[in-house]
């Protein structure tokens, strides 16, 4: 059975890095539900309106958005369009507000923040439609395409990204929630709290995590924290990795499936690893308990371990210190 596990992760591991070789400059964005949106006028336009929902959702867009949460209860919305992309729509669709930009499949990313928009023309990051949204403090945003959303300081954030767009995101006094799904990339700021996932080539970057973190990576993206306090949950099933950059640890948590590493540069007074293939959990710092399970090559290194050891052991993995 462990062989089969670890056979499975490193499969799995090889077909997302394979993805993740594709573009180098560029970044494609499929949308997997089958909707491709006809070429529309591309014309200058501008459009506000307020609306009231439980989620601000950007769909099938290219774009620069910015998002300031403030003390109400609606959304505020103004677009204005350069003319170089169609005009996006403002719509409900039952309690979320939605912002089409009616370009579903005809998307592909660059690393100068514009776009390849098909049937339009390479457009600059200037030249997208700029989307203003004043917006409540506690909020849930979803942003599918490509460009750059930009949130001020909130409350709580939900923040969900898909396809090859970025997204950054100020302090958050409470809970930060991310998703990131694609080739994009999130710059967050300073949490209460943090539950965050990676799926694909994308990655997440955030400041100090005040009480506790769980972070997931699935394929060849990447995380990294500035730092966490209290208690710490990540996992890396492919070959992408997460990285701790500081902090004080009080019970750590890994789980690897596959190639990917964790590192962690912080002190831990309790840490269970659980690894399957050849990936390595590495804790630049003293540590106190440690309860291993390794299957493969991948292994647990810590500077010191100041209690017990526990491990069990199939393969050249070992808990080693020094």
């Amino acid at each position: 059975m462990e062989r089969f596990i670890f056979v499975a992760a490193i499969i799995f591991a090889v077909i997302f890095g394979l993805f993740a070789m594709v573009g180098g400059g560029r970044h494609f964005h499929f949308d997997i539900d089958g909707r491709t949106d006809p070429v529309m006028p591309a014309a200058a336009g501008h459009a506000a309106q307020t609306a009231h929902g439980d989620e601000l959702r950007f769909k099938y867009i290219a774009a620069h958005v910015t998002v300031t949460p403030e003390d109400r209860q609606d959304f505020a919305i103004e677009i204005t369009n350069p003319g170089h992309a169609p005009m996006p729509t403002i719509e409900r669709d039952g309690e979320n507000v939605v912002v089409d930009g009616h370009l579903a499949n005809r998307v592909d990313c660059d690393d100068g923040g514009g776009a390849d928009l098909r049937g339009y023309g390479r457009v600059a990051q200037a030249d997208l439609p700029q989307i203003v949204v004043h917006a409540p403090r506690t909020l849930h945003v979803e942003y599918d395409g490509a460009g750059l959303a930009e949130i001020g300081p909130s409350q709580e954030l939900h923040l969900e990204v898909s396809g090859c767009g970025g997204a950054t995101a100020a302090d958050v006094a409470g809970e930060l929630e991310v998703e990131v799904r694609g080739s994009g990339r999130v710059q967050a700021g300073a949490a209460h709290s943090l539950d965050a996932q990676v799926f694909g080539s994308g990655g997440l970057n955030t400041g100090a995590i005040a009480d506790g973190a769980a972070a997931n990576v699935f394929g060849s993206g990447s995380m990294t924290l500035a730092s966490v306090t209290g208690s710490l949950k990540a996992n890396s099933h492919g070959s992408g990795g997460v990285n701790v950059s500081g902090g004080s640890i009080t019970n750590a948590e890994f789980d690897l499936f596959g190639s990917g590493d964790i590192v962690v540069a912080a002190p831990v007074q309790r840490l269970k690893a659980s690894i399957h293939g050849s990936g390595d959990v590495t804790v630049n710092g003293a540590v106190g308990d440690v309860d291993a399970s390794l299957f493969g090559s991948g292994g647990v290194h810590a500077t010191s371990i100041t209690g017990t050891v526990h491990k069990q052991t199939m393969g050249s993995g070992d808990v080693t210190s020094g």
